[in-house]
């Protein structure tokens, strides 16, 4: 039997045994059937335990030794090598590791040099010098106003979307065409418009 598999089965045989024993206790008699139990998963977890040498990890079968939490200063395959053959990098294509192995490899290599990112982006980036970025009109900003020759902003009138019924006849008059839009509102739509001065 694998260690792991015994290992995992006797901890749940005394997970189980568990609730057995709290309710012999309470019904004031020996819990014979539970003691067995755990005795027997106890002996499945000693077993697994004991035939552990030389494992790295508690469960399944690592192929690489860490050094640690996302270090990959130790990072070897666990075969051996023959004395006459040199050793072969995980990276190479005659490297008999699997393509999800050589992905961790890169993966734990590229945390460890403190990059982050797809290993294809961080590695192959160009180095160039950062451009500025682009300034923009603000799209809404183009669609609403227009900026005069003296440099006021020329916005068109509130008030006549809907509801005109109520609205007096002279309000509709005097909210005819364009206004020049006020100071105090003109600063907050000028940079919005970097081009438009």
């Amino acid at each position: 039997m694998d260690p792991d598999l015994s290992l995992i089965i006797g901890l749940i045989l005394i997970i189980l045994s568990i609730p057995s024993i709290m309710a012999a206790f309470s019904e004031g008699h020996a819990p014979r059937v539970a003691s067995i139990v755990i005795i027997a998963g106890g002996a499945l977890i000693v077993w697994a335990m004991t035939s552990r040498t030389g494992r790295v990890f508690p469960f399944g079968n690592p192929r690489y030794l860490h050094a640690g939490r996302g270090a990959v200063s130790d990072i070897a395959p666990v075969r051996p090598v023959a004395p006459g053959n040199p050793p072969i990098a995980p990276d190479s294509p005659s490297s008999p590791l699997r393509n999800t192995d050589r992905r961790r490899i890169r993966r734990a290599q590229s945390r460890a040099s403190g990059l982050r990112g797809m290993p294809s982006r961080t590695f192959n980036r160009p180095k160039e010098e950062p451009e500025m970025p682009k300034m923009k009109t603000k799209s809404s900003c183009k669609k609403r106003f227009k900026v005069t020759a003296n440099g006021k902003i020329k916005t068109g009138q509130a008030g006549k979307r809907h509801g005109m019924i109520k609205r007096t006849n002279k309000f509709i008059r005097d909210a005819r065409g364009t206004t020049v839009m006020s100071e105090a509102d003109a600063k907050i739509v000028r940079p919005m418009m970097p081009y438009s001065r």
